[in-house]
């Protein structure tokens, strides 16, 4: 993957953790500069202490004295802003009323947000949703309720709150369905959002950019400009990389890939690169029977062959693949899809580290289908000195054996025995 592709799409608090992941564990020549870039925009971008902390421990150096003095600052005015947000919602219990409820939790959600407080933040979106009186803003909170708790680390409430955000949804399609005024789900989001905004002319910084905050948010902002199916298909990438999160890479079958032809709604958290390469692993990660359609079909994919335009190297392993040229096509998985898949934070380099024996074996499985035998020379010189091993590993999948005398693998000739379940891992 790419790494200069994903930090320029991505965007706020994906771009931030982006940086601080290769900073800590990218090529050595990349960490200096990610370091850098993630401390300019943590003071530029966020009121977030504790991730400048973090980053700084993370690297294993002090803060600098320009970096000090927007900590210091920094913390103070948050405390006094969160005092301020804190005063404001107690003034509320003597109105009786839900909008002043919802809009104070809202700047309190919104508040934790830029300051990093992400389970805050998901505590605060929550309050907001319950006093919602309306349908759209019920959406808008349950989407930044889902980005808060994605950075949260929580993938289970993503998918729950998608699920909610999803019903929420599919009835505003059917309300807004051919509207007589084109802009009618704009108005009615826009409903009672005014007072959402937080002052910033006080905001202390130390380095110019402080208005960039306006960036970080991407669920009641952009919203309010989105089209429903852009909703849609933001709401189907968190789903997507939550499922990615929980998932045992061990499991038979991996988070199916979706059509990412409106993929401007979420290359703020999913950047093209990123899925490009995850759509490898599901055409190559399946069984065997369903390897070569499935490549074929994302192959086929205007979307696939746009985002593959400049860096192609997936489009190349896909395709050295359906042409049955299983070295390029592992060649290249070692070279570069394993390091790619080690800069993304939601596989992380332990899992990225397992998932290449896996398609191995599973490319093996595909590879063997065609023999009925086969030297372990031949075996070696495609797949490298690990294929014995996994030949043993995929003995009840293969249907066949290794004769050692004379150093070939051959088919079986008897039933398939049934599968456990675990064959592929």
């Amino acid at each position: 993957m790419m790494d200069d592709d994903i930090v320029e799409t991505c965007r706020g608090w994906t771009r931030i953790h982006s940086l601080c992941y290769i900073a800590q564990h990218g090529p050595t020549a990349q960490q200096p500069s990610a370091d850098d870039e993630a401390s300019r925009l943590i003071q530029t971008t966020t009121w977030s202490t504790d991730t400048l902390d973090r980053l700084c421990l993370g690297r294993h150096r002090p803060m600098t004295d320009e970096e000090k003095a927007w900590y210091k600052a920094t913390k103070t005015w948050c405390e006094q802003e969160h005092a301020r947000l804190t005063a404001a919602l107690a003034t509320c219990e003597a109105q009786g009323v839900h909008e002043p409820w919802r809009l104070a939790y809202l700047n309190l959600g919104d508040f934790s947000m830029r300051c990093g407080a992400f389970h805050e933040a998901v505590t605060y979106y929550d309050k907001a949703c319950e006093y919602s009186t309306t349908n759209e803003h019920m959406l808008s909170m349950y989407m930044n309720a889902l980005e808060a708790a994605w950075h949260a680390h929580e993938p289970t409430r993503v998918l729950t709150y998608v699920d909610q955000a999803m019903i929420v949804l599919q009835m505003l399609e059917r309300l807004w369905k051919g509207p007589a005024d084109p802009d009618a789900w704009t108005k009615a989001l826009q409903q009672g959002t005014g007072a959402t905004t937080l002052p910033t002319s006080d905001v202390p910084t130390t380095t110019p950019g402080c208005a960039e905050m306006a960036s970080l948010y991407v669920g009641a902002r952009e919203a309010s400009v989105a089209s429903l199916p852009m909703i849609r298909a933001r709401l189907e990438a968190f789903r997507f990389l939550a499922q990615w999160s929980l998932c045992s890479i061990y499991d038979e079958a991996w988070p199916d890939v979706y059509d990412a032809s409106l993929w401007t709604a979420y290359s703020d958290v999913l950047a093209p690169q990123q899925w490009v390469w995850y759509t490898v692993i599901y055409a190559l990660g399946c069984e065997p029977a369903a390897q070569r359609q499935r490549a074929s079909h994302i192959l086929a994919m205007p979307t696939f062959q746009a985002h593959t335009a400049v860096e192609d190297t997936p489009r190349r392993i896909l395709t050295a693949y359906v042409r049955s040229d299983f070295v390029t096509c592992w060649q290249l998985i070692q070279e570069t899809a394993a390091s790619a898949w080690a800069m993304d934070p939601v596989l992380g380099i332990e899992r990225s580290q397992a998932l290449v024996p896996i398609l191995g074996r599973r490319l093996l499985a595909c590879y063997l289908s065609a023999f009925e035998r086969v030297s372990l020379s031949t075996l070696r010189a495609t797949f490298g000195a690990d294929v014995c091993a996994w030949l043993v590993d995929l003995a009840s999948v293969c249907q066949g054996r290794i004769d050692w005398e004379a150093q070939v693998w051959a088919a079986s000739t008897t039933a398939r025995p049934p599968r456990c379940g675990n064959e592929w891992a």
